[in-house]
């Protein structure tokens, strides 16, 4: 059996990425939100999201990702 070893950072990051679209795409509490991702905190998802939204205004590359995976998850919510 093979295994990828992703540092941490990474998966911090994609976390963040996910709970930032929760936030924008869905009228989730933050609690429920922390909930769905393995237990954290609303604080956690606060801080999270934040983190993204004052990335995103600073960060084309970052901006146009969060676009792209928006766009792709309505068109899969569309999709019959």
């Amino acid at each position: 059996e093979t295994t990828v070893k992703i540092p941490n950072r990474e998966i911090a990051l994609a976390r963040q990425y996910a709970i930032y679209i929760c936030r924008e795409m869905t009228n989730l509490s933050t609690t429920r939100i922390g909930a769905e991702f393995g237990g954290r905190d609303h604080s956690t998802v606060l801080h999270g999201s934040k983190k993204i939204s004052d990335e995103m205004k600073t960060s084309d590359d970052m901006r146009k990702t969060i676009e792209i995976l928006q766009k792709k998850i309505s068109q899969a919510e569309s999709y019959p």
